[in-house]
This record gives structure tokens, sequence and C-alpha cells, in this order.
């Protein structure tokens, strides 16, 4: 998203261009994931956070405000414990990993599905099934934790590194990192 004259633009690329994307990079075949557990989702991420994530546009909506729920500001949590907030700002402020992380409609279900790409890539190589499997992930996830925003690619990386199944991986990052 971008800001323009205060307005937040959508960005223009969509699922189908990315599959077009991978179809002309030599991708043969591009399969939806299978669904993520909440068992699975839990192993990577706070269960706090993940009801904070469901519930934080409708929590926003109910305070009369319109658009998408931004945080104001951002907790440094590395260096102190923090409590947990009550009120949606404060929520959106101590699970933010920066002020510029909207949360519009859709944003938890799209965070399910990037997620889920990720784990099922992960299981397709692992259980023998692919050799090699690429996750496409929108929201990417490079900037989250286990409970702050995002959290795909890293939280699968946090996930398979203990469990001693992850030999080799390939993280690609937005062009801007």
């Amino acid at each position: 998203m971008a800001r323009t004259d205060g307005a937040l633009l959508r960005h223009t690329r969509t699922a189908e261009t990315n599959n077009r994307w991978l179809c002309n990079v030599g991708f043969e075949r591009i399969l939806p994931p299978k669904p993520i557990t909440s068992s699975a989702l839990q192993t990577v991420h706070d269960p706090g956070f993940i009801q904070f994530l469901e519930a934080a546009l409708d929590r926003w909506s109910a305070e009369g405000r319109q658009g998408d729920a931004l945080p104001s500001a951002w907790a440094t949590r590395t260096s102190c414990h923090l409590t947990i907030p009550q009120t949606i700002d404060g929520q959106l402020a101590y699970y933010a990993a920066d002020a510029a992380a909207p949360i519009g409609e859709g944003t938890f279900r799209a965070a399910l599905a990037s997620a889920a790409s990720a784990l099922d890539a992960e299981n397709q190589v692992l259980d023998g099934i692919e050799p090699i499997a690429f996750a496409l992930c929108r929201p990417p996830g490079h900037h989250a934790g286990r409970d702050s925003y995002g959290a795909t690619v890293m939280s699968i990386m946090q996930h398979l590194l203990p469990s001693g199944r992850l030999t080799q991986a390939a993280i690609v990052l937005p062009s801007r990192h």
C-alpha cells in the first residue's frame, strides 16, 4: 500500500499476475496450499497474537473508525517486558513491527493463506513429493516474529530449524532489501 494525499492505495499486483510470472520462469504446476491448522499456526505464533490479528479490524471499526486499522506508534519490545495493552490502539502498537503495518479487510485471511503456502511448500519437499518448491507468500512475513505482524517465511524457518528437518533453504526477500 502507498499513501497519496492521505488515502491508502492498493497494490496493483494480483495473484493472477504472479501466477503468469511463475509460469513464464518455468514453474509447471501452481497449486493452492492446503489449509493450515490452528495447531500448526500455534507452533510458530503466540495464540494471543493470532486472536488479536483475527479481531483487530472489527475492534477498530467498533470504535467508529473507517478504513484499515493502522498503528500510530509501535513498541520496541526487545529490551523490556511490556504488558499487552487492552485497547485496540495499544495492541496495534504492541504487535506491529512498524507504523506502516495496516490491517484491512482480508488481512487475516491473507496471512493464513501465506502461512499455509509456506508450510505446504515445506511439506511438499520434506515429504518427498517434490524436489523443490516455491511458496509465493503475500504478506511475506520477513519483518515478523512469534507475536508480531505477518510471520510466514520467518515462522516456517523457526519451525524447521529446531526439528532438524531443514538442510537447505532459499529465502527471496523483496527487492528493497
